[in-house]
């Protein structure tokens, strides 16, 4: 029985917990700036909403009520931003996280959309667990 150090396995584990990391700052980012933005009211009176965060989170907890493409739209920019925010080393950590089995490391194409997909999930994985019955009407 060997106690071997597997640095290949620490080093894939490192990338994980540094690339959440880099997500779960970025998503404290976005959250601090949808909660800037007022509720659209898209969900009616039934819902004292008072933050575009408010809706997101309940969307991600009820919905789909609309065509993800609202929701697209509305986070594109933001997300877009945040990438943007990102030093090269951040941005390659992320990338790597996300990627998929591929041939080669060195070639494969660093694309944006993947680290954008990487940092909505982990607003949506934050959205989705946030109680929200503070903002439901009884009447």
């Amino acid at each position: 029985m060997s106690d071997a150090y597997d640095l290949s396995e620490a080093a894939q584990t490192a990338v994980f917990n540094l690339a959440e990391e880099v997500k779960q700052r970025a998503a404290r980012r976005l959250i601090h700036r949808l909660q800037r933005i007022s509720a659209s009211g898209m969900y009616g009176d039934d819902y004292r909403h008072r933050s575009l965060w408010d809706e997101f989170c309940h969307e991600q907890q009820n919905g789909p009520y609309f065509d993800e493409g609202v929701w697209d739209e509305t986070l594109e920019g933001l997300l877009q931003a945040e990438v943007e925010r990102l030093t090269p080393g951040e941005f390659e950590i992320v990338w790597l996280a996300s990627v998929p089995e591929v041939e080669d490391l060195k070639t494969a194409p660093r694309v944006q959309a993947d680290v954008r997909r990487e940092m909505r999930a982990a607003l949506a994985a934050i959205a989705s667990t946030r109680d929200l019955e503070r903002f439901e009407v009884w009447e």
